[in-house]
């Protein structure tokens, strides 16, 4: 059996081509984490596809409070445990674990019961640029804390710094294993995330069944000569004293991409919370010129109809889009992946950047 725990729609992506490139006679199950937009939407999808044995929902942190949140961690928790108690516990099989996040207490608490009554295997799936770099973690948390929040959760639960790095992991699967992090690679092994690895899924047919590209959007990028993605980060990232250089530079790629009649996509993070794109430099000049993809689709679709066309240009802040972008795409004379950068970014994942031939706008 696999059982999967998913927080956002690429993590979805990746369940399916998991799924899909393992073993046929493998059974399947799945989490799916309300932590983004129209997440229950993505589930109700999931639960017609004939290839998970169940999938369950858990209530996310999309759009709550902190302390909601807390109350939402520990009910999940316990929801796995009764879950698992009723479904999987009394059967003799082995279970593999694919998580995405091991500093949350659901998929510590997965792997855990996976440890103790499977003795299966747990793998931690890449989540983006934070296994290639060392970002400076949480902030440090005081022993006391530490036990409080044991006390709350479960003595099975530890505060993970640094992604990736969790005690019940036996497995790291990662794009560029030779360039992780040594805190983790001293910890656990690492293998390869193949780019064939999407495509079982992609010529199933199931993922534009899950995530359903609109026709107009579609028909845009299929049509135009030139197409160009603008992946754009989390509010929260702009807020840090970086909003105005970083708006007063994407304002000009985006001028410059539009006069060199590219048609340009906006894609904003899955787990942004404001709802009108304007916000993004108030650059309300070009909001009828540019076409905005969804937040609960994947960039990662888009990129799949890219993959043989030329005329490509990626521009975006570091992130796991871009790191995905060069998987997927590659990179030739007539594909560009720019990522956006500034002084105060991490020095390490500028190099592993530079490193994969993606380009650094230095700022």
């Amino acid at each position: 059996m696999n059982i999967y725990l998913a927080h956002t729609p690429y993590h979805i992506l990746l369940t399916l081509a998991i799924a899909y490139y393992r073993d046929t006679n493998t059974e399947h199950y799945l989490f799916i984490v309300g932590d983004f937009k129209n997440a229950r939407g993505i589930y109700a999808k999931l639960q017609e596809l004939p290839l998970f044995k169940k999938v369950w929902f858990l209530p996310g942190n999309y759009k709550r409070n902190m302390l909601y949140e807390a109350i939402i961690l520990k009910k999940n928790t316990y929801t796995i445990q009764k879950l698992l108690k009723r479904y999987l516990l009394p059967k003799d099989t082995r279970l593999n674990v694919f998580i995405f996040n091991d500093r949350r207490p659901e998929d510590q608490l997965l792997m855990y019961l996976n440890k103790k009554y499977y003795r299966g295997v747990n793998y931690y799936v890449e989540d983006g640029i934070a296994i290639y770099a060392d970002m400076g973690g949480l902030r440090s948390i005081h022993p006391v804390e530490k036990i409080l929040r044991k006390l709350y959760f479960g003595f099975w639960y530890t505060p993970v710094n640094i992604l990736g790095t969790s005690e019940y992991i036996d497995i790291v699967l990662a794009t560029e294993p030779t360039l992780v992090i040594d805190s983790i690679k001293i910890r656990h092994p690492v293998l390869k995330i193949n780019k064939s690895i999407f495509d079982g899924v992609v010529k199933s047919g199931v993922v534009e069944q899950v995530f359903v590209l609109d026709d107009s959007i579609k028909n845009k990028i299929m049509s135009s000569k030139k197409v160009a993605l603008v992946l754009v980060p989390h509010s929260s990232v702009l807020a840090k004293g970086m909003k105005r250089k970083y708006c007063e530079h994407t304002a000009k790629i985006i001028t410059h991409l539009l006069q060199e009649n590219y048609e340009v996509l906006l894609k904003h993070h899955p787990r942004e919370r404001l709802e009108d794109i304007t916000y993004l430099c108030n650059m309300h000049y070009v909001k009828n010129n540019i076409t905005v993809i969804p937040r609960n689709i994947p960039i990662e679709i888009v990129y799949f109809l890219l993959r043989n066309r030329e005329n490509v240009v990626i521009y975006g802040f570091p992130s796991s889009a871009i790191l995905t972008a060069r998987l997927i795409l590659g990179l030739d004379k007539k594909k560009k992946i720019i990522s956006f950068w500034d002084d105060s970014f991490n020095v390490e994942l500028k190099k592993v950047f530079k490193k994969l031939s993606i380009s650094v706008n230095e700022q």
